[in-house]
């Protein structure tokens, strides 16, 4: 993502000199409070119920069947929830990142520090074919609730 924020990165090198017209500030986490920053993605209650706090919601999410914006907002895409515990050698979650625990081997994407967010595609269709700016890829009616 060409942000002004990673044009000012590379400004501060010394090395370039940029060009802010051609930026864009990414709508992932734009406008959330510090709490988006500064506090787990997830919660989760005494019994291990697994729950999306009110600053990351839209952002995150708790189970593959999920649906909802990628990071960019131009696809709809599913929750990517990995089970490392199925990765030889076996390679869990640092506890600190252990956002399931009931199934402490369950995570997002490693450098999203293993926080589930929608990333994946779904019913065998490639990512031009969950664009939400073509409109013939926009659902006619919810069937299946998956919104």
């Amino acid at each position: 993502i060409l942000s002004p924020l990673t044009l000012a990165l590379f400004e501060d090198s010394g090395w370039y000199e940029a060009n802010y017209s051609s930026s864009f500030v990414s709508p992932w986490g734009h406008g959330a409070t510090c709490d988006f920053i500064d506090n787990p993605c997830l919660v989760s209650d005494t019994n291990g119920e697994v729950s999306i706090p009110d600053y990351g919601k839209g952002y995150f999410c708790t189970s593959a069947s999920q649906r909802g914006c990628a990071p960019s907002h131009h696809y709809k895409m599913a929750c990517t929830v990995i089970d490392y515990g199925l990765f030889f050698p076996k390679t869990l979650p640092d506890p600190e990142f252990t956002y399931f625990p009931n199934q402490p081997s369950q995570g997002g994407p490693r450098q999203a520090d293993y926080c589930p967010l929608f990333g994946s595609t779904y019913a065998g269709l490639e990512p031009e074919d969950l664009d939400c700016r073509d409109s013939g890829n926009v659902d006619r009616i919810n069937l299946y609730s998956e919104y």
